[in-house]
């Protein structure tokens, strides 16, 4: 027998009805015999109709003007397309020429090819020294990252630090970079803070500048995108919410929402302010939770098992699970339908759960070669409110889901 099964752990729904009536109209006075009068004179309208009606005409010519702003708006969008245009700094500092130079040695010479669409480069310049046109010397936090391009959005690809001094050859006008000490990793780093950075009285000066990154990162950004005309609203490190870019437009709705269409042969939407993918060649795909207090730390896993026995993967599944604290074994359900398939098999935790417990489900969707597994891992909570934004993204995830 075939069953449909609900993509959630719990949910709730809630429906509000409002109804307002109409008095029916006064039934018509029976026919008399009229005498011809003049007509009375036409009353005043109240003053509080007049402002009425006055209202009401105000309203409908603003309704219109915003529709049409808005459709005029529409037309003028330009979405950015690739290849973008090559990255330079060109912030307002005096220090920005070297800022530049930096940016470019380490946007080629940094993460290899990674592949990203953009690679920018965020120069902190704390102090130059150009007593020796041969050798200017500017000590700063140089941070580098490379972007995707996603509808409106950067989204972060990789990026890292390289604070330390660059030195720089004047001498034919243009700055041109000769050398670049950097921070070292690991156990060296804090003797290396200690000659480049401390020895210079820059200590505070570097911790600042590191705590307010995200700060100049932005600008950084938006220095490019209005130098450029383009239209990017905001970027978005892995994991974190979307960062608005300063001086431009506001992210519409629509430009939140992502059509993700995977090479494990299935496609699914999802919010960038709930959700966040990364694919894996190997492990497949991973949604991961934003980090929002509105909602529980959540994994959703989607990967392909190179087999079609579903009874050995379903033991497999339960014996990798069952080391799980107080494991009670999974509620196994055959022949249920998931995104538009027939035959598919669901494995759930029974309840009751207690607050921070660790809960993990799975789809499993047989296909002609193999198996597609969605693995749910959550976090519970008794906040019913936030238990419910957790399932919701769940639940859109999923159910957007069309397996081919």
């Amino acid at each position: 027998m075939k069953k449909a099964v609900s993509v959630v752990i719990s949910a709730c729904l809630m429906a509000g009805l409002c109804a307002c009536g109409q008095q029916a109209a006064p039934a018509a006075p029976a026919a008399t015999e009229v005498k011809e009068e003049a007509p009375a004179p036409a009353e005043p309208e109240s003053e509080a109709a007049v402002e009425e009606e006055t209202e009401e005409a105000v309203e409908e010519v603003t309704e219109e003007e915003v529709t049409e702003e808005e459709e005029a708006a529409e037309a003028e969008i330009e979405y950015p397309t690739l290849p973008l245009p090559a990255y330079h700094y060109t912030g307002p500092e005096d220090w920005a020429e070297y800022g530049d130079a930096v940016s470019q040695f380490l946007l080629e010479n940094t993460f290899g090819d990674e592949g990203a669409d953009i690679g920018i480069c965020t120069p902190i310049i704390l102090k130059v020294d150009d007593s020796d046109p041969a050798d200017v010397k500017a000590w700063g936090e140089y941070w580098v990252d490379q972007f995707y391009l996603v509808k409106t959005t950067l989204s972060s690809a990789s990026g890292g630090s390289f604070g330390g001094i660059a030195h720089f050859d004047t001498t034919g006008g243009s700055p041109m970079l000769t050398l670049m000490e950097t921070l070292d990793d690991g156990e060296s780093y804090e003797e290396s803070f200690n000659k480049l950075f401390v020895s210079e009285g820059l200590e505070e000066a570097y911790t600042e500048a590191t705590s307010d990154r995200d700060m100049y990162r932005a600008l950084a950004i938006s220095y490019y995108v209005n130098d450029n005309a383009l239209y990017i609203t905001q970027f978005q490190d892995y994991g974190w919410p979307p960062v608005p870019i300063p001086n431009a437009p506001p992210t519409r709705e629509e430009d939140q929402i992502i059509d993700h269409v995977s090479n494990l042969a299935y496609t699914t939407k999802f919010d960038m302010r709930q959700l966040c993918l990364m694919e894996d060649e190997e492990e497949g795909d991973y949604f991961d939770s934003i980090n929002d207090e509105a909602w529980n730390e959540l994994m959703v896993r989607i990967y392909s098992w190179d087999d079609t026995d579903l009874d050995a993967l379903i033991e497999t599944l339960d014996v990798n699970t069952a080391e799980f604290e107080d494991w009670p074994g999974f509620k196994i359900e055959k022949d249920v339908t998931f995104a538009g398939k027939d035959g598919c098999v669901s494995m759930s935790m029974p309840g009751p759960f207690t607050d921070g417990q660790r809960i993990e489900g799975f789809y499993l969707i047989p296909r002609d070669s193999d198996i597609l597994v969605v693995d749910i891992g959550e976090e519970y909570t008794d906040d019913e409110e936030k238990q419910m934004a957790t399932d919701s993204i769940v639940e859109a995830l999923l159910g957007n889901m069309e397996v081919k």
